[in-house]
């Protein structure tokens, strides 16, 4: 009778081929959720720095009553600008409201809020497909 003896270092390499195809998912898991969170705390510094640019823009740039839309429109291109130069963010994605407090004459306070539905990288089951990002930053206009 032949007997096919196996050496050690056989079963040791199918132990490891075993071990590896075990914990690829988990470790592939693992890698794709902090891609994703990554991404996710991306997009709302993103957010928040357009926010905050719009808000500069209009504690700086003083409007009319008469020309408070066409105010309100640049606003929203400097927040939309700033967005856009970032990577892996579409700004058709983008909502944009702009709020203004008159405090007394000539000053008043400008909140800009914006807000994205940033998609997630991976459909994790149980989980929304994108997350619903949103920023508000006030700032004041003096003379």
């Amino acid at each position: 009778m032949n007997r096919v003896r196996l050496n050690n270092s056989t079963q040791r390499c199918g132990a490891s081929a075993t071990e590896f195809a075990l914990i690829l998912p988990l470790v592939l898991l693992l890698a794709f959720a902090g891609a994703d969170f990554g991404r996710s705390i991306h997009a709302y510094i993103a957010l928040s720095n357009a926010a905050r640019s719009g808000a500069e823009f209009a504690s700086r740039n003083p409007y009319s009553p008469r020309d408070i839309t066409g105010w309100e429109s640049r606003i929203r291109g400097v927040v939309a600008e700033e967005l856009s130069g970032t990577g892996g963010i579409d700004p058709t994605q983008l909502e944009i409201e702009v709020v203004v407090d008159p405090i007394t004459d000539g000053i008043y306070d400008v909140t800009v809020e914006a807000s994205y539905a940033h998609p997630s990288l991976v459909t994790w089951p149980g989980l929304p497909t994108s997350d619903q990002l949103h920023q508000s930053v006030t700032m004041r206009r003096q003379r």
